[in-house]
């Protein structure tokens, strides 16, 4: 059962970094329900945006006394039209010396991809942590909040670690569905810092996220639940620091996302793999 283990150690986590894109809000005073109050009032004000991202994922992984490391950059532009559950984004990932270009479009239940002069589709089970707008307001829910500066307002949230931790796990087993019946992970443990921050405008909107975390999984925060599901080795560990960058503009201003005529038909990566 370990390979099950060190397969799941080693996926990236993209998904999740871009459901905690930002959503909306500022106040100039206030306690941190009436922020809170004030930030959900902008979040279903919201209709669309367009946006920036920038991200790192770091995994550092040892076992049997061997250690590698991979990093992985990913800077993000597109738009998000919230109302018609639709998302366009060009996309660039470095890793290991490599970098590939992509443009992704979301919408209908399918996402879209254009990969080396290909269309590609793919279904989507659930492509509702994609809109930013639940996403946070789901985050919110689960956090503290802080004011750091009354003008321009700037707050740090503070996530529970068993919602990132549940919520990261969710994303990054969808490969491995029995994981969660094999596994606890101990989150409280495992997520040795995590740590968000948004600056807001004067309509209660985030312009800027800052969302950092690290994550350490081994014999002790990840635990069988049987004794049939092999635990990690001694020494054997995998840590992984996320870093993103987020900015938003153009909050209800942004034109009609339209998929391109030669993406309709795509090809189904569901008929590939058969």
């Amino acid at each position: 059962m370990r390979k099950n283990v060190v397969k799941i150690l080693g996926l990236p986590i993209l998904i999740l970094t871009l459901a905690v894109v930002v959503g909306g809000c500022s106040l100039f005073g206030g306690s941190a329900d009436e922020v809170k109050d004030n930030m959900f009032s902008a979040l279903d004000s919201i209709e669309n945006y367009a946006y920036t991202e920038d991200s790192s994922t770091t995994l550092e992984y040892a076992k049997d006394g061997e250690t590698s490391e991979t990093v992985t950059t990913t800077a993000t532009k597109g738009i998000v039209d919230f109302t018609n559950q639709k998302i366009n984004s060009d996309v660039t990932s470095t890793a290991s010396g490599t970098t590939t270009e992509t443009t992704i479009y979301i919408e209908d239940g399918f996402a879209y991809q254009l990969y080396s002069g290909q269309w590609l589709k793919m279904e989507m089970p659930s492509t509702e942590s994609y809109f930013h707008v639940e996403g946070q307001k789901e985050m919110l829910n689960n956090s503290t909040i802080e004011v750091l500066e009354q003008s321009p307002m700037h707050l740090k949230v503070s996530p529970s670690k068993t919602y990132l931790g549940e919520k990261m796990l969710t994303e990054i087993v969808k490969g491995q569905p029995d994981f969660g019946d094999q596994y606890t992970v101990l989150y409280d443990q495992a997520i040795t810092d995590a740590d968000v921050e948004y600056w807001l405008d004067d309509d209660y909107r985030i312009t800027k996220m800052t969302f950092t975390m690290t994550l350490r999984m081994d014999k002790d925060t990840v635990l069988p639940t049987a004794e049939e599901f092999e635990a990690l080795g001694e020494g054997e560990y995998m840590i992984m620091t996320v870093s993103t960058t987020t900015n938003s503009t153009g909050y209800n201003s942004q034109e009609g996302i339209v998929l391109p005529e030669e993406a309709k038909n795509a090809q189904d990566v569901a008929e590939i793999a058969s």
